[in-house]
């Protein structure tokens, strides 16, 4: 939890990575409140102190509800008001920590913004705050986006970016210039290797003897030996 050792001021939350639950000490908080027995919550120096009670609260300022916090642990022996991201993540709130602010996103779509003070985050409900530079996209649009852009990357390199030319096909696009650069250097190692060849037979008949009509005649069966192999 939070390490307050002194109450701070109910409207004052305190955003927590740590618990796994939202609690506050200020009964008239709730909207609805359901009694508890035999509950305790474990505070930050390991002791555990008791659950009274749980309830939804309803986070709001003057221009109106910001946040309703289901299954809040109301415990009067706490020093502060906790917002477990944990349990705002799965309400379906967006919660976005950048450099030294908090953002979640409220009941209209609109990212509070909360800076860090002393190490924390804290909200104050009375004194809320927008981040005017952070556009909300419904989740339904980011799964709509998100499909459409797997959509459009599915064939990138064969149908779009590289175009696979097959039997019958004209495909008009030209290759990207690494593809030429490799050809023109494999292009470049056939004929290295073909000079090789030659040097080794012109070699090869000097020891023998061969004059040099029959060593043009043995390099010309070489490279028509090697244009058949490399036909496609």
């Amino acid at each position: 939890m939070s390490g307050f050792t002194t109450k701070t001021p109910s409207n004052f939350w305190v955003v927590d990575s740590g618990c796994t639950a939202h609690s506050t000490y200020d009964r008239n908080l709730f909207k609805e409140l359901k009694k508890t027995t035999n509950t305790k919550a474990r505070i930050a120096n390991g002791a555990y102190i008791p659950i009274e009670g749980i309830g939804t609260v309803e986070i709001e300022s003057h221009s109106g509800v910001k946040l309703i916090l289901n299954n809040v642990n109301y415990v009067p022996e706490n020093c502060c008001s906790l917002l477990s991201v944990a349990r705002l993540l799965e309400e379906g709130y967006h919660v976005l920590f950048k450099r030294n602010k908090c953002l979640i996103k409220d009941q209209n779509n609109k990212f509070i913004e909360i800076r860090m003070k002393s190490r924390k985050f804290v909200l104050d409900s009375m004194n809320i705050k927008y981040s005017m530079n952070i556009k909300y996209i419904p989740y339904e649009d980011e799964k709509k986006k998100g499909s459409e852009s797997k959509e459009d990357h599915a064939d990138i390199g064969v149908s779009k970016k590289f175009p696979v030319k097959r039997k019958n096909e004209d495909v008009s696009e030209k290759p990207p210039s690494f593809i030429t650069k490799l050809k023109n250097n494999i292009t470049a190692i056939k004929k290295r290797c073909l000079y090789l060849g030659a040097q080794v037979i012109k070699a090869d008949g000097a020891l023998m003897g061969l004059g040099s009509n029959e060593v043009n005649d043995k390099i010309q069966d070489k490279v028509k030996d090697y244009c058949t192999q490399t036909q496609p």
